[in-house]
């Protein structure tokens, strides 16, 4: 007997929920208003999920390193309230995968994990490889940083421990938080040892603002999205981040390696500590000489 299913919806990359059945989609991309395999497209193509409920369990299908962040909002808020015991969740990455876990929570860290690992990089100047926090050497200033982290509960801001975060880090760090009106990321501190581009000023002009309001907006972008999901996760995350920003200002492109800490201070809150290991001028506009 097949399963009576409470809802059966797929999501789009825009965030909007329709009956998987509805023919609305299907015209919108040109296909047969009967096409089955359009749901299949739509989850391998556009990043598109499709979740189905019951009572007491959901099943998502997704590729989630296609799948953006207002696709995945929705999933999360209509999973949360759902309150499945059971999850199944058949996940996409050049083959289909199958795992079975205990309630929302649960499969939502799953998928988010799965977002940051099969992040789909074709031609990006930006990515990133999520590390485990105990490859940290002993003696780091990140590990310095996640050990005070633990010390005070996860619990950090700048007004109590701006001192201590300033010595620990090299001042090598930064506060971001989700606006409470907008779903923006606000740069709230940028500390004044963390040096992304050569001109200067940029990091005045960036505190207090939307921290995609950078010299590189794609790049600004795309960090917004990193600690996202690190709001998500709410729990450390380490990263091997490999980048080519562009200045317009200096009219430079710098490519930087390093390492980046993720820590979630609150509910809206990461604060982010690097280390760079590398750091050079790759494209330079004729006629431009550094100061």
């Amino acid at each position: 007997m097949m399963p009576v299913w409470t809802f059966d919806n797929l999501i789009d990359d825009a965030g909007a929920i329709h009956d998987r059945q509805s023919g609305v989609l299907r015209l919108r991309y040109g296909a047969d208003v009967g096409n089955t395999s359009f749901t299949d497209y739509s989850i391998r193509n556009l990043g598109f999920i499709a979740v189905r409920g019951r009572p007491g369990s959901c099943q998502i299908r997704a590729a989630p390193g296609r799948v953006g962040h207002l696709a995945f909002s929705a999933l999360s808020n209509l999973v949360s309230s759902h309150k499945p015991a059971m999850a199944a969740l058949e996940w996409y990455d050049r083959a289909w995968h199958e795992e079975l876990h205990r309630g929302s929570k649960t499969v939502l860290e799953r998928f988010v994990e799965l977002m940051l690992t099969t992040h789909v990089q074709a031609n990006s100047p930006f990515s990133s490889q999520p590390v485990k926090c105990t490859e940290l050497a002993k003696d780091s200033a990140l590990s310095g940083l996640l050990s005070f982290w633990k010390d005070q509960g996860g619990r950090l801001s700048l007004r109590r421990h701006r001192h201590e975060l300033e010595e620990i880090s090299k001042a090598k760090f930064l506060i971001v938080r989700r606006s409470q009106d907008t779903p923006h990321i606000m740069a709230e501190h940028y500390g004044k040892g963390l040096d992304l581009y050569p001109s200067k000023g940029w990091r005045q002009r960036l505190t207090g603002r939307r921290l995609d309001e950078q010299p590189d907006m794609a790049f600004g972008r795309w960090v917004s999205d990193s600690y996202r999901d690190v709001m998500i996760v709410s729990e450390p995350v380490l990263s091997r981040v490999d980048v080519t920003t562009y200045d317009p200002a200096a009219r430079l492109k710098v490519r930087k390696q390093y390492t980046r800490l993720a820590l979630p201070i609150d509910k809206t809150a990461v604060l982010s500590g690097s280390i760079i290991h590398n750091s050079a001028i790759v494209d330079a506009e004729l006629g431009y000489e550094p100061k």
